[in-house]
């Protein structure tokens, strides 16, 4: 453990951090920047670097606000990046994201219409065997 610096366990960065041990288990789902170190006892053992980035992911959701998507993408940014290159980023991926959005509309939208289409052909059928059953003299 020396060389790994101070390590912390779940309960003692739950209380620094003052959220709850579940969402620090949470997180680790969430985000696989955080991988905390198993003892063999099976206990977590956070670094300081896990407690350093446990703290910004606290603050990019409860103080940002952002959501869980978002705290991902904002951690992907390395610290020695620009801000002209941060904002080139976000303008990438928000272009992105609009386009990603607009292949769900077309995608739905054409499903919608195949179901229309596929509604149209069973009104077809049905107004036609109407038709052969009025000639048969059936109501």
């Amino acid at each position: 453990m020396d060389e790994l610096g101070r390590t912390y366990r779940i309960g003692q960065i739950a209380a620094l951090l003052g959220v709850r041990t579940s969402v620090l288990r949470f997180w680790e789902q969430e985000f696989p920047v955080l991988a905390p170190i198993r003892l063999p006892s099976g206990h977590r053992a956070y670094t300081e670097r896990d407690l350093r980035m446990l703290q910004r992911i606290r603050d990019l959701l409860y103080t940002r606000g952002m959501t869980i998507e978002g705290a991902r993408q904002q951690l992907r940014i390395p610290a020695n990046m620009s801000a002209e290159e941060v904002e080139e980023r976000k303008r990438k991926l928000e272009a992105r994201h609009r386009e990603l959005a607009e292949k769900r509309r077309a995608r739905s939208a054409r499903r919608k219409g195949s179901n229309n289409v596929f509604l149209l052909s069973i009104l077809q059928d049905l107004q036609q065997l109407k038709q052969e059953l009025e000639q048969e003299g059936r109501p």
